[in-house]
């Protein structure tokens, strides 16, 4: 073999040599981009699922909720019971309903575990003149409501607005005053409560 033959040899030898290495360094850089995109939509993917799951005003209207006063638990439907009636054990007949209050509904974390919970005036009668109103506490279970404790706020009283500021319920109301008749409350009242374990503590 000459020389000449010899060298045009190698020559195609370096070459494929090259072309190898070339080759081999940009597929690395592919599959490391390819990598590095899968990596940032696990972890996109992952921030979504850790994003908290916020409750619904469908799913609060639809809630089951109970009633202290007249011992009764409960499933809203649209945000009420309609008129059920009821005799007790000893006899006595009444009929019981119950709902939302429908614009007095207020977010936020109350528990402070970074879920988005509510607070809600809720009202019960039992057939009669009375209509008996209560701050009822929703927490967000995964996105479900349940409802874990009321405090009653009086009988025809006037809730003016409900707020949640830094985990605390603020409530202004009308409430009845010395000599005020049952059905005219007219002393404003403001209130404030915090969550404490399953209980409303006034604050």
């Amino acid at each position: 073999m000459n020389n000449r033959a010899f060298s045009k040899i190698w020559f195609i030898i370096i070459f494929f040599v090259i072309a190898g290495i070339l080759a081999w360094h940009y597929l690395d850089i592919f599959e490391s981009e390819k990598t590095g995109e899968l990596e940032i939509k696990v972890l996109e993917s992952e921030e979504e699922e850790k994003e908290p799951i916020k409750l619904t005003l469908a799913e609060i209207e639809n809630a089951e909720y109970y009633f202290g006063l007249y011992d009764k638990q409960v499933r809203l439907v649209s945000g009420h019971h309609e008129e059920e009636e009821i005799v007790d054990e000893s006899g006595f007949r009444y009929f019981f309903s119950a709902g939302i209050v429908e614009d007095k509904i207020a977010f936020g974390d109350l528990n402070y575990n970074g879920k988005e919970d509510a607070a809600i005036i809720v009202y019960s009668t039992g057939g009669g003149s009375g209509i008996f109103y209560e701050l009822a506490v929703i927490i967000n279970q995964n996105g479900n409501p349940y409802h874990l404790t009321s405090e009653e706020l009086g009988d025809r009283v006037k809730v003016n607005f409900i707020n949640i500021k830094e985990g605390i319920i603020i409530i202004n109301m009308l409430i009845h005053d010395v000599a005020d008749a049952a059905c005219c409350p007219t002393l404003y009242k403001t209130f404030q409560y915090r969550l404490s374990g399953n209980e409303l503590l006034e604050i």
